[in-house]
Order: C-alpha cells, then structure tokens, then sequence
C-alpha cells in the first residue's frame, strides 16, 4: 500500500504501518483527498480486526462508499486529531466516518463540513464508543436521522468542547440522534 508516495510497510514509526503491542497500525497520513472511493464501506480507510489507526493534520476531502465515506471501523481502534473532514458522502450511514461492533473513535480537533449520509452525516456509531472534541462541525446532512451524528445500539458518545452549526436531518436530530440504548 503507498500513501503519498510512501510504501506502508515496515516498522518505522512516521508515516509508515508499524506494529503496536502487536496490533499493525499506522500512523500520520497527509492527504486523502483525491476522491477516493470504495463500493462497500470505508472510502478511504477500512479499519477492522483490532487494527489501530492514527491519523494527524490529515485531510479527508470529497472520500465516498457505501458506509463510511472516509473511514469505516469494525472491532478496531480510530484516533483522528487536528484534522479535516469535508464533501465526504455515503449511501447508507457515516458520512466521515462509521464506526461499527466493538471498535473505539476518538476524534479531536476536527474541521468538518458538507459530509452526507442517509444516517450520521459526519459520524455514525453503532455497538462501539465515540469521543468527540475540541471540533467544529457545520452543514452536514442526513436524508434521514442525525445531521452531524446518529448513535444507536449499545452505543456511548461523549462531546467535549464541539460546536454544532446549521447540520440539517430530514427526519430526527438536525445534529444529533440516539436510538436503541445510545448514550
């Protein structure tokens, strides 16, 4: 896998994968916005099988899938700080990102603005935990609940510091919605 021109393999700790307690992870990629695009989920970034991702000053512009238009996470770990989530779009759920069965996001510092999705404009959390902060979030939308973030399903989602400004749903929570047990 290259990433800026950058071979993702090996052990060394900047911008290239490396192994974390055992977990391969890799960290600081730069720039995902050259209109990435998978059919089923994670436009740019699939996380799964307690894989860690750490990203920094990273920019995630015009990503799209089915779920997660920049980052999709199945039982793995995603950490995003300092970064920029803009014009990403999905057809289902998350537009930025979804986060799905037992994984963990912590999100800091992020700029995000114009994300779609039918559910979770920007973040979609299900059966996993999120941690939102020190972020500015405006104009996503969902088609039908959660404009910037649906949680749902066993679900906590903690927002610290995060400003909400003219997300819009079709249905329920212009910026926010929990269902079935999100906290």
């Amino acid at each position: 896998v290259k990433v800026n021109d950058e071979e993702l393999a090996g052990y060394k700790y900047d911008s290239e994968a490396q192994e974390w307690d055992g977990v391969p992870t890799i960290n600081n990629f730069g720039t995902f916005n050259a209109k990435n695009v998978a059919t089923n989920n994670g436009g740019a970034i699939y996380v799964t099988s307690s894989a860690r991702m750490y990203a920094v000053k990273t920019d995630f512009t015009g990503n799209s899938a089915t779920s997660g238009g920049a980052v999709y996470s199945t039982n793995g770990n995603v950490d995003i700080n300092a970064s920029t989530a803009k014009n990403n779009t999905v057809s289902s759920v998350g537009g930025f990102v979804a986060i799905y069965t037992n994984s963990t996001a912590l999100l800091n510092a992020i700029d995000g603005e114009n994300c779609s999705a039918s559910s979770g404009g920007l973040v979609y959390v299900k059966n996993s935990d999120l941690e939102l902060y020190n972020s500015y979030i405006k104009n996503c939308n969902a088609t039908t609940s959660g404009g910037a973030t649906y949680v749902c399903a066993d679900s906590t989602a903690k927002f610290y510091a995060t400003t909400f400004e003219g997300n819009t749903a079709e249905a329920n929570g212009g910026a926010l919605a929990l269902y079935n047990k999100g906290t």
